[in-house]
């Protein structure tokens, strides 16, 4: 029993260090976004299947999933290469997406805490193209 309330006292002190960790990388983040988020901005303005994709994206949608939601609004560069590529785009250069996990041949994408800290939902949201 002794042991349990140690191992709860320590889970908590390290839950408490992590949550330090990312208040400082969040404020990190903002302090030197303004470039990114700029060059970002601009690719999800100008690129809107890469926009479309990310707003998809939400830990529950494959990959699969979203290029035929593409294909059925009409979306020319919504398939399954042009998705690829992108989604290839907005995990490595932007840090906007992430792989959340693979069920089988499915491949699911989620938000990143840099999308997060960075608002770009929002930002998005707010020029009308969420």
């Amino acid at each position: 029993m002794a042991e349990s309330l140690e191992l709860f006292t320590e889970i908590a002190a390290m839950r408490n260090q992590l949550e330090d960790v990312s208040a400082v990388t969040a404020a990190l983040l903002r302090a030197g976004s303004g470039s990114f988020v700029a060059d970002t901005m601009a690719y999800l303005i100008k690129d809107e299947v890469a926009r479309l994709i990310f707003l998809l994206s939400d830990g529950k949608v494959s990959q699969a999933e979203i290029v035929a939601t593409l294909k059925e609004r009409g979306i020319r560069g919504g398939s399954s290469r042009g998705v690829s590529e992108r989604l290839g785009v907005l995990t490595h250069d932007h840090h906007l997406l992430s792989l959340d996990h693979r069920t089988g041949n499915r491949k699911v994408y989620r938000k990143t805490e840099v999308a997060r800290v960075l608002q770009i939902e929002r930002k998005l949201s707010k020029a009308g193209l969420a």
